[in-house]
């Protein structure tokens, strides 16, 4: 190839690396400057997979050192897959240098070392490093706390493992098929036989009700906030409203209502029992809203049919300096279809200005109003065509208008 461009270089690097061909892969890299080209992240991140698969310390070496020289060490991206390399190879030391040194470090940072960690069976400071990245404000990942129950199962640690079972459900993580396992093999290592069987049998928001049930009356222990979180949370996918309430007035009489991610999870939990009036009162309650929080309160009005409140509260939530985001728009647009607003509806896609509001519609905003205008007789079928043009987004030929998957950024 006579002049090949970076791009070109960079595509059949990652060509040779995807089909095992590592050889072949640092050599072109080595053959950059003979071109003229400087490698860029995209290169660095080809080119020490390659190390990976050659296996070879001296090659990892110089091109970590390559990478300092051409100042990408403050690349996080490329500075995690020099930490990965060296880990990968079974270095430690170096590894743990490359870590300590990272100007900055993100989940995958932290993540890729607590999994090393615990793979060599270090159970212990792996332990000790989450408890850093927790430290650092970083919120762990599935893969952090799938980990974290392998260094409990590791270390016979049947107090901690609940724990991050606790953290897990309020996370979400807790019906995915990875952490059932792990919290299965969790508790059997950790002798608690009894809820390794029931958790098998079912894996669902029950188990963790009778779980926090067992801790309380077993252990004779009062609820901390994580615990609470966890409880409330499961309240909310039961749609157990009476058991909601109960936990509520716990949360009010043991002073928790000035822990806001408690209050949050009372809001959400509300919400999916279909009470927006308590989930309203808890909402106004809480000092500092986060988008998140804003978002939950308004998506929950107007799925329950009450579309001008939906809208009333994302007046009050733009008066209160928060900026919208893509989900805001996506719940208005809904409570709006919900509630049969048309005309309000149609007016703030119209009205919304991207650049100001730094929001990029996509496919679920044009499905949003392709729903409402269905409901309301499709009258303004044309109009919503004018407006997908407008703001940039395009029908693909041949697909019906209510396909909303179709529409992409031109």
């Amino acid at each position: 190839m006579n002049n090949p461009s970076l791009i070109s270089c960079n595509a059949i690097i990652a060509g040779f690396i995807h089909n095992g061909l590592f050889e072949e892969a640092v050599l072109l890299f080595s053959e950059l400057r003979l071109f003229g080209l400087k490698p860029t992240s995209v290169t660095m991140l080809s080119v020490i997979q390659g190390c990976v698969g050659l296996e070879s310390v001296g090659m990892c070496g110089c091109i970590h050192g390559y990478v300092v020289k051409i100042g990408l060490d403050l690349n996080i991206s490329v500075v995690n897959s020099v930490l990965y390399m060296y880990l990968s190879l079974g270095n430690l030391d170096i590894a743990t240098d490359v870590f300590d040194k990272m100007a900055s470090r993100d989940v995958i940072s932290w993540t890729t070392m607590i999994g090393f960690l615990v793979r060599i069976e270090q159970a212990s400071n792996a332990v000790k490093v989450f408890h850093r990245m927790r430290e650092n404000g970083i919120d762990p990942d599935m893969v952090a706390l799938v980990n974290l129950l392998t260094a409990c199962s590791l270390l016979g640690d049947l107090m901690r493992g609940r724990l991050v079972h606790n953290q897990i459900v309020v996370a979400g993580f807790g019906s995915e098929i990875t952490v059932v396992n792990s919290l299965i093999t969790m508790y059997s290592k950790c002798g608690d036989l009894y809820f390794a069987r029931r958790y098998e049998q079912n894996g669902d928001p029950r188990e963790a009700l009778r779980l926090l049930i067992r801790m309380r009356i077993e252990e004779n222990f009062s609820p901390d906030p994580i615990l609470l979180i966890s409880s409330v949370t499961v309240c909310g996918q039961l749609a157990a409203l009476e058991l909601c309430k109960q936990f509520h007035a716990y949360i009010f009489g043991a002073s928790f209502v000035s822990h806001n991610s408690v209050q949050n999870s009372l809001v959400g939990a509300y919400l999916k029992c279909g009470d927006v009036e308590l989930a309203h009162k808890v909402f106004n309650e809480i000092s500092c809203k986060t988008i998140v929080l804003w978002n939950a309160i308004i998506s929950g009005y107007g799925i329950n049919g009450k579309g001008e409140a939906a809208v009333a509260l994302f007046r009050d939530m733009e008066k209160s300096g928060k900026e919208p985001d893509n989900v805001t728009y996506l719940n208005v647009l809904n409570a709006h279809s919900h509630s049969g607003l048309v005309d309000n509806g149609l007016m703030i896609f119209n009205q919304n200005d991207e650049r100001k509001k730094k929001v990029r519609l996509r496919g679920e905003h044009c499905g949003c109003i392709v729903d409402m205008l269905s409901r309301a007789g499709f009258e303004e079928a044309e109009s919503l065509r004018s407006n997908m043009r407008l703001k940039g987004l395009v029908k693909n030929q041949g697909v019906s208008l209510l396909d909303v998957t179709s529409c992409n950024f031109g």
